[in-house]
């Protein structure tokens, strides 16, 4: 699990986690897709 965290180390920060909580609460995204979308997006998962 450290190994998993520290990849997002300097990648997620408060207002990047601000942004995707509100995806999920005010647009109404599933919080899985949400995560996976970003996790995608700073190439930590592959599509």
């Amino acid at each position: 699990m450290k190994r998993a965290l520290a990849k997002l180390d300097g990648i997620l920060n408060d207002s990047k986690m601000a942004e995707l909580n509100h995806k999920v609460e005010n647009d109404k995204e599933e919080p899985a897709k949400v995560a996976h979308d970003y996790l995608v997006e700073k190439g930590i998962l592959k599509k």
